[in-house]
């Protein structure tokens, strides 16, 4: 490369290109397969979400649960 003319920089810098371009060729296919079908996204997150939902519902506890509330009738209302 040096003999042709190229850099010490110029050599670094494609070396370090086309390491990164190797390195992301793996995730850079599962995003363009990702982007190229949607639906599969939103299979994931819900496949996701749900034992997270879970998980939340369990371990609320009192936190999130209703309250209860007693209010007094007034002598015209009846209970039903």
């Amino acid at each position: 490369m040096l003999a042709e003319g190229l850099a010490w920089g110029e050599s670094q810098k494609n070396s370090l290109a086309a390491k990164i371009n190797a390195e992301l060729a793996e995730p850079r296919e599962r995003y363009n397969e990702l982007t190229a079908n949607p639906s599969q996204i939103e299979d994931i997150l819900q496949a996701g979400a749900l034992p997270k939902a879970r998980k939340e519902a369990r371990t609320a506890g009192p936190k999130y649960a209703t309250p209860s509330v007693s209010v007094p009738l007034s002598k015209s209302q009846k209970v039903v």
